[in-house]
C-alpha cells in the first residue's frame, strides 16, 4: 500500500499538478486531491538539495512537465519540483 502511494505521485503530478505557483498567497489549491501528497512534498522540501532521493522524486514527478508544484503543508504552501539536469 505504501509503495502504491509513493508511485502514484508521478501520475498525480503529470495530470493534476499546477505548472506555476498559485497567483496569490491564500489562493485555494487547484485540486483538492493533491493535498494527499503533502507528506511527499514535505519530504522533498526537507531532503538535502542535490541528494539522490530528492532528485529521484523530482525526476519522477516531472516526467510530463519541466516543473510542477506540490503541497508541503495543509495551509496551502507549495514546493516547486524541477526536472533534474
Amino acid at each position: 500500500m505504501l509503495v502504491g502511494y509513493a508511485l502514484s505521485i508521478g501520475p498525480a503530478c503529470w495530470w493534476f499538478s499546477t505548472e506555476d505557483p498559485p497567483p496569490a498567497p491564500g489562493y485555494p489549491l487547484d485540486m483538492d486531491a493533491a493535498a494527499i501528497y503533502t507528506p511527499i512534498g514535505s519530504i522533498h522540501l526537507d531532503l538535502a538539495a542535490g541528494g539522490w532521493a530528492r532528485r529521484t522524486i523530482a525526476w519522477y514527478a516531472t516526467l510530463r512537465h519541466e516543473r510542477v508544484t506540490v503541497p508541503y503543508c495543509l495551509a496551502g504552501g507549495r514546493v516547486t519540483m524541477r526536472r533534474p539536469d
